[in-house]
């Protein structure tokens, strides 16, 4: 069958098997060189292993038509560094990448985190992983950080699906160095 003038055509980039991360979550951005970076919200695998989420990047490959390359740049753990990002992330011009986490912190479950990843120093090194705000700590502090982060003015700004100590209708953040 023909294709129609205009239509659009899918290609599958990657896919996410069932030993792989969990869940592909709030969008996808791009760097200069094609590069995309996305991440997964974690779940449990096929292995009956939970996992709690990733930032991930994918390459696009050198020859056309050869598949695209899935690096994972982090694995969160539940904990202090967070549980579950299901926002996109900001990447800035030095190539570091900024995200939210629904859960994990230090606080409890549900508080979640903003964090900052910095790439590697020399090449094939590892990403540094850096916890920028543990939320519910501060009284009156949101929990539950579902949004994506919106950069302006050099400051981040961001929304909680919960008000202070896990209840109430959310918050509006603001998040400055």
């Amino acid at each position: 069958m023909a294709r129609k003038p205009g239509a659009w055509t899918e290609t599958i980039l990657h896919d996410f098997g069932p030993n792989d991360e969990v869940g592909p979550r709030g969008g996808l951005i791009a760097d200069d060189e094609g590069n995309l970076y996305g991440t997964t919200q974690g779940g449990y695998l096929k292995t009956f292993e939970y996992v709690h989420g990733s930032v991930y990047e994918l390459s696009p490959p050198s020859v056309a038509g050869d598949p695209w390359r899935e690096t994972k740049l982090y694995t969160f753990t539940g904990k202090a560094d967070g549980d579950g990002p299901l926002s996109a992330l900001w990447r800035n011009k030095a190539g570091s990448l900024f995200g939210t986490t629904a859960g994990g912190g230090a606080k409890h479950v549900r508080g979640g985190v903003v964090f900052k990843l910095n790439p590697p120093t020399l090449p094939g090194g590892d990403w540094t992983f850096v916890l920028v705000h543990t939320f519910g700590i501060i009284p009156g502090d949101g929990t539950g950080s579902f949004a994506a982060l919106t950069y302006f003015d050099g400051v981040f700004y961001g929304a909680t699906w919960y008000g202070p100590n896990g209840y109430g209708y959310g918050t509006i953040y603001s998040i400055t160095p």
